[in-house]
């Protein structure tokens, strides 16, 4: 999966991810609105959040750079009309 590999690389290299034990990346799950992608990296404790958006905005980056598209799920609302109110 294209995603997977590009998101691996960049997590490889992006402060303050640990290298030891590795980022994981993978196929989270398959829903209806297509596949899920999860990540999962190591960071320290006192850092948690600053690397958590970091991080987030990373993985936006990398996959606006490589064109990989988010699948947005999209609902359609249809008003009916009841004359007797």
């Amino acid at each position: 999966v294209p995603a997977i590999d590009v998101l691996k690389k960049a997590l490889s290299t992006l402060e303050p991810v640990t290298h030891e034990p590795p980022a994981q990346v993978g196929i989270d799950d398959f829903s209806s609105n297509g596949i899920k992608i999860g990540v999962r990296c190591w960071v320290p404790t006192v850092r948690y959040f600053d690397s958590k958006y970091r991080v987030n905005g990373e993985i936006y980056r990398v996959l606006t750079e490589h064109k990989i598209t988010l699948g947005v799920p999209r609902h359609e609302i249809q008003v009916l009309s009841d004359k007797r109110l």
